[in-house]
């Protein structure tokens, strides 16, 4: 850990988005919120009760928080530090350092990729339902664009 907490001061902090508020979702958010340099600064699901239960749960500050869908009213958001919750998946996959896939579906995880790809935006892949059909294809990709592509091993 002293290492990671090294090699992240020298770095910066990181900006991390990530888009599904289930278990692993809620709990990565939770962590890196309580965590330096990991800001979690966008928090995406298709089911907004979940994901404002996540940000409860997390105990982050109302006003550190806002809600939108709005692309251009998230990035003034970012400006202000704030925590952004949101149900559309673009904001989480184009706005920060990297995108974090907790969806567990293999449509939405790939278009999450591909966008987060084409923004610069490295991955890493909590969805071993999508890694198991096109990450391979997905490492290509990234790789050819000079974005880091990572899965997990296990949950």
């Amino acid at each position: 850990m002293f290492y990671l907490q090294k090699k992240l001061k020298e770095f910066g902090n990181i900006s991390v988005g990530i888009v599904g508020s289930g278990i692993m979702g809620s709990s990565l958010f939770t962590l890196l919120s309580q965590n330096e340099n990991f800001y979690p600064i966008v928090f995406a699901s298709r089911n907004k009760k979940t994901l404002e239960a996540a940000i409860d749960a997390a105990n982050i500050d109302k006003n550190d928080l806002a809600f939108t869908d709005d692309i251009e009213e998230a990035k003034k958001l970012l400006k202000e530090k704030k925590y952004i919750g949101t149900t559309n998946n673009l904001i989480a996959a184009s706005l920060v350092d990297c995108l974090v896939d907790c969806t567990g579906d293999t449509e939405t995880g790939t278009r999450l990729s591909l966008i987060a790809i084409e923004n610069k935006v490295d991955i890493v892949s909590l969805n071993v339902e999508m890694d198991a059909t096109v990450g391979p294809y997905l490492k290509v990709l990234a790789d050819e664009k000079g974005v880091v592509y990572s899965g997990t091993k296990g949950d």
